[in-house]
């Protein structure tokens, strides 16, 4: 915290000292504009007095001098503009060429099938009040199945989070293969971890780049049994175009049911070892969310970790972590296809 405070005392000086100086800098450019106004004024005031211009003439000649003048008040500000905008562009490539520390630190980790999931009493909090998690512990063996359920707010989202190594956690360890999470090279990380979220961004463009965007160099074989695994063929025979509609900016153009087919079609593209699921059927019917049902619990080898309320879901789930209990009861190493096993997890 000192150092925080220390920055921002630091920052507020200097911006106080930036703004002390172009408040002169203005003041300095507003006197010499305005005397030099004030002189031509007089040259052309001293001109019609005797004889060689109009009063006619006065008026627009000082008409044009305004005019120009204002353009030239605006140079302070632009100058001050293009120099934050140089001051920005620094520091942006800066952090642009920063290589991260845990890259250097662990290029030499690699990940290798099948992964294991150790969460060894693992607790987080966003602040010191309140606690989201505390002490959960459970294990995941490769192609699994597990379902987080639990009151909205109580941290199923959060699991997620941490197994994508965007939060630490406050106390704990949460382990793949043995090796720390949090050791793990993003880029290696993400090589074996695939994430649908409830809200598929989507961007202005053909429904094929959507969804190939995942992968580019899909096979056509290949993207045609996606489209299939992911109920996209009846969309596509609808669109006017096929695969190559421009769906608009973030995919305006389509449901949010079908946002969520085309996220699903992206992970499997991919094919992860690990696919995680943030309330992966939230905006399907029930036909369709049979369907998509189906073709998730299709993925072989697959471990799947599905943040949901549905009971569908719930009953093709090997582990269900359940986090609205208050007690902790149980920290069970559960085998594949125990559909009964329940950890509970102290909030």
């Amino acid at each position: 915290m000192q150092k925080i405070s220390h920055a921002l005392s630091k920052r507020e000086r200097t911006e106080v000292k930036a703004l002390k100086l172009f408040d002169f800098v203005r003041i300095g450019q507003s006197c010499i504009l305005g005397m030099g106004l004030t002189c031509l004024s007089l040259v052309i005031s001293d001109a019609v007095t005797t004889g060689l211009l109009t009063p006619g003439d006065f008026i627009m000649l000082n008409g044009y001098l305004i005019q120009f003048m204002m353009p030239l008040g605006m140079l302070g500000y632009i100058f001050r503009d293009i120099k934050n905008a140089f001051l920005e562009l620094q520091d942006a490539f800066k952090i642009i060429d920063l290589v991260s520390e845990q890259s250097i630190k662990s290029n030499c980790i690699q990940l290798t099938k099948p992964i294991k999931i150790i969460f060894d009493k693992v607790s987080f909090n966003y602040s010191m009040k309140k606690s989201i998690l505390k002490n959960l512990s459970f294990t995941i063996e490769q192609g699994q199945t597990v379902a987080i359920v639990g009151p909205s707010g109580i941290g199923k989202s959060t699991i997620i989070r941490l197994l994508l190594g965007l939060y630490r956690p406050t106390n704990g360890i949460i382990y793949l293969n043995a090796i720390s999470l949090h050791t793990i090279p993003p880029e290696e990380l993400y090589k074996h971890i695939g994430i649908m979220t409830q809200e598929t961004f989507l961007f202005k463009g053909s429904l094929k780049e959507n969804i190939l965007f995942a992968q580019p160099d899909t096979t056509e074989t290949e993207l045609n049994n996606i489209l299939s695994q992911a109920q996209l063929l009846p969309l596509i025979e609808t669109l006017p175009d096929g695969l190559d509609t421009c769906i608009g900016e973030r995919g305006v153009k389509i449901s949010g049911g079908e946002k969520q087919r085309v996220g699903l079609a992206r992970l499997f593209l991919r094919k992860p070892t690990i696919a995680l699921f943030d309330e992966p059927t939230s905006s399907l019917d029930i036909t369709s969310e049979k369907d998509i049902i189906k073709s998730i619990m299709n993925l072989k080898n697959t471990t799947k970790i599905i943040v949901t309320h549905k009971s569908n879901l719930l009953e093709q789930a090997d582990i269900t972590i359940d986090l609205s209990s208050v007690d902790f009861s149980s920290q069970p190493c559960v085998s594949t296809n125990d559909s009964d096993s329940i950890v509970k997890a102290e909030i």
